[in-house]
């Protein structure tokens, strides 16, 4: 799409109404909340979807900055979380979640003709302009290498799918920078080979999350997140001669095994760090012109500063995960109001085992949807209370 003068009119086809009566784009954050509701529609998948905003502010009602994506039409799934401190951020999600399916189709129509080795040559680069300057980036790309060479050799319409969506996210990035907002994206869909076997395309913009529970109960995330906090870690960059996790550690409050938000983190001024911070390739020069030897960010901020988001001046890089899956597995999205509740203090990571149990309660997919979101609202952690968004899609 081109020329978006602030909130685009509200497309007629995302939802039909014969799937969801008196709905339309963004009125789901309208209510507080949403308990777990079916969208029908979805050939390889039962589809469900609930939201929760944050609790009110004791003088103002707050908006809802989460947003679901669920699209029969081109089979797109997904959450969108705005970026609050930027302002706008319920308008940003709520914009993404309007033009991703339409920008979605428009590219798949245009990679349609794209034949094999122009496919691959451009679903590898955009993963390796992901994974560009990390420690261990020729790994990476011998894994990136491999996965695009699985897909190709697959079917090349997985492929197809697979940059279409890419493409999308991208050129999605002006729709929500025109409305002044950002916000996270993560996002996928389901693709049915000739074979009959299916696989699950997620990509994903910010600190959303994806996950997949089989059908065996096993539970594993798809996703890592655009985080400071996480780029950091991958860049491998130390502080005072200690990796982030542990230099954090060593200030850890013996008695209360807390971390002092207001606790600086003195990053090494290395064009690494810079480049590990999202910062602008002259940004090294400035700063050590200046004189200055550090980076200095509070823990606080080091935690949910997000580096990648739909809605700035650059188009962001989508990371892209391709897996096999099977009846009876599901497929998670869920913004980090949910993702925090069970991360581990100490690694940053995703309890797997406490996400997997609160999954398992209930004996429907609606029932349990229902439940995690009840659960994770009552789950107290070292974060504050956010909003929730979430959809499960359990493969047929």
């Amino acid at each position: 799409m081109s020329n978006h003068s602030n909130i685009p009119p509200p497309p007629t086809n995302l939802i039909p109404e014969n799937l969801i009566p008196n709905r339309k784009p963004g009125e789901f954050q309208e209510a507080d909340i949403v308990a777990a509701e079916k969208m029908p529609g979805f050939e390889q998948a039962e589809v469900f979807f609930t939201l929760e905003k944050k609790k009110e502010a004791k003088y103002f009602k707050k908006k809802n900055q989460d947003n679901i994506l669920v699209d029969p039409e081109t089979g797109l799934l997904g959450v969108m979380d705005g970026l609050g401190g930027m302002g706008n951020g319920d308008i940003a999600s709520m914009i993404a979640e309007q033009v991703l399916p339409e920008e979605y189709a428009q590219a798949l129509t245009q990679v349609t003709a794209y034949r094999r080795e122009r496919l691959k040559k451009l679903l590898l680069q955009s993963q390796t302009d992901k994974i560009r300057g990390l420690p261990d980036e020729e790994r990476r790309l011998k894994k990136a290498e491999r996965m695009v060479d699985m897909v190709i050799r697959t079917d090349p319409g997985l492929a197809k799918k697979a940059l279409a969506l890419i493409l999308a996210l991208r050129k999605t990035n002006g729709a929500v920078a025109d409305a002044g907002g950002m916000t996270t994206a993560c996002v996928g869909l389901i693709h049915r080979v000739a074979n009959g076997k299916r696989y699950a395309i997620i990509a994903n913009i910010g600190d959303s999350a994806a996950y997949i529970r089989r059908a065996d109960g096993r539970l594993e995330r798809l996703t890592h997140e655009d985080s400071a906090y996480e780029s950091l870690m991958r860049h491998g960059i130390l502080i005072d001669g200690l990796p982030l996790k542990d230099y954090i550690d060593l200030h850890r409050d013996p008695l209360t095994d807390k971390i002092d938000p207001r606790l600086n983190i003195p990053i090494p001024l290395t064009p690494e760090s810079c480049r590990a911070l999202g910062y602008g390739p002259d940004e090294y020069g400035t700063q050590k012109n200046l004189g200055h030897t550090h980076i200095n960010l509070k823990y606080a901020d080091l935690m949910v500063t997000v580096l990648d988001s739909l809605g700035g001046t650059v188009p962001p890089i989508p990371s892209l995960e391709i897996v096999g899956i099977q009846e009876g597995d599901e497929l998670i999205f869920c913004t980090d109001g949910l993702v925090d509740k069970y991360e581990n203090p100490r690694t940053g990571e995703t309890d797997l085992e406490e996400l997997g149990l609160d999954m398992t309660v209930g004996n429907t997919p609606k029932e349990r949807l229902d439940n995690l979101r009840t659960l994770t609202k009552q789950r107290r952690t070292y974060k504050l209370d956010d909003d929730i968004a979430i959809v499960m899609a359990r493969v047929k």
